[in-house]
Order: C-alpha cells, then structure tokens, then sequence
C-alpha cells in the first residue's frame, strides 16, 4: 500500500506529544506537538493501513534548502522504514516542484542517518549533526 498524505488534525497532538515523550532526542530539546502545527513551515501525517506512521515539517532555509523534521514512534522501525522509504520520492518532488535544491535534516540517530545516506543519498555535513542532498542527485530504488 502507498502512503496516505493528509494535513495535521487536532487530534494529531496527543498521539505526536507520546511519541515525543518515547524520543529521547526530541523531548531532551522541549519538543511538543504545537512544533508541527506553527506557521512558517508546512507540516502534514503520513499514514499507511494501521494509521500514522510519521509527521513532517517541512521548512523552507531559503534560498535553496528545505528542512525536514520527522517525528515516528522509534518502536515501529520496519514499518518507519517501509513508510519513509514510499514517502519519499513524493516529499522530494514537491520540494524540487518548489524550485529548492536542496534537502537538510539534522538526527543524532545512526540508524536514521545510515537509512537515509544508503536508501536516499544523503551525507553528512562536516561539524555538524546535519545531513545533506542536492537535488539532482539519483534516487534509490532498492
């Protein structure tokens, strides 16, 4: 099944303050759910067959990037894995429809940031806890 995209409801909060509250890099920072919903950025749930998977924010760090926050329940890692992997060719697009050329986000998670270097070709940015694409860069296709 591909995924669901579908824009935040209120009752989004109390399912991504649990999952703050489970993500120890997330809730060190004073995460909350009200993160997702700020204006400024654009921020939906991405949904497969048993409900959500992950949210996202997208800011943009203009002129040329587009940040991603990605919040998932860290218990459900093939099922993370399977979402994000469907998900997002279609995040890319509508990033590069918007004329950016370039994806950032920032994880202190080896296996997050090992996933998205081998699957979507991400590096890391020296100095920092950022990863980095360009937008021309080939896709994954395993």
């Amino acid at each position: 099944m591909n995924p669901v995209f579908r824009p935040l409801h209120d009752s989004d909060h109390s399912i991504l303050n649990q999952w703050i509250a489970l993500d120890p890099d997330h809730s060190a920072k004073g995460m909350t759910s009200e993160f997702f919903f700020r204006p400024g950025g654009l921020s939906f749930a991405i949904e497969d067959s048993k409900g959500p998977t992950m949210f996202l924010r997208l800011e943009p760090e203009l002129p040329i990037s587009a940040r991603i926050h990605i919040q998932f329940l860290a218990d459900n890692e093939s099922r993370t894995a399977r979402s994000l992997h469907k998900a997002f060719p279609t995040v890319r697009g509508q990033i590069e429809k918007a004329g950016l050329k370039r994806m950032v986000f920032e994880s202190i998670s080896p296996k997050l940031s090992e996933f998205c270097k081998r699957c979507f070709g991400f590096t890391e940015v020296p100095g920092t806890t950022d990863f980095e694409l360009f937008l021309g860069s080939p896709q994954c296709n395993s």
